[in-house]
């Protein structure tokens, strides 16, 4: 019985530490890809305002930010590269996202609230349509 217990507990030391290990990994491996990510889900935030002059203006800003207008509606879109996150504030939401690495070892923005990846496309399209609700 003493054996059994003490293997499970091993096997969960070793579990623990394979975790730590990874988020060590991907912390590193974040470094590399959350920004460029972010700057893609910029470029599409901008590239659906293009799209569509009449309801939306993309607003310059510095890099980490993205600012959408829609008549008198306000999209604030920021990226926090000390935790590889995106969030938006719309009104009186505030919804985060984390950058997160995929099997793929491919950065992916994650929806927490759904608990799916998601693509920058996805996402531009998500943020935009928030101005129309």
């Amino acid at each position: 019985m003493l054996d059994r217990v003490i293997a499970e507990f091993e096997a969960q030391q070793e579990k623990e530490q394979d975790k730590a290990a990874w988020r060590i990994h991907e912390q590193r491996i974040l470094e590399d890809l959350a920004f460029p990510l972010w700057m893609q889900c910029r470029e599409c935030i901008e590239v659906g305002c293009k799209k569509h002059p009449k309801h939306l203006r993309f607003e310059v800003q510095p890099m980490m930010m993205a600012v959408v207008r829609s008549n008198r509606k306000v999209l604030s879109v920021e990226y926090h590269p000390n935790s590889h996150t995106i969030t938006y504030e719309f009104g009186s939401i505030i919804r985060r996202y984390a950058i997160r690495i995929d099997d793929d070892r491919q950065a992916v923005i994650w929806d927490r609230v759904q608990d799916v990846f998601k693509s920058p496309e996805e996402m531009a399209d998500d943020f935009l349509i928030l101005l129309f609700t």
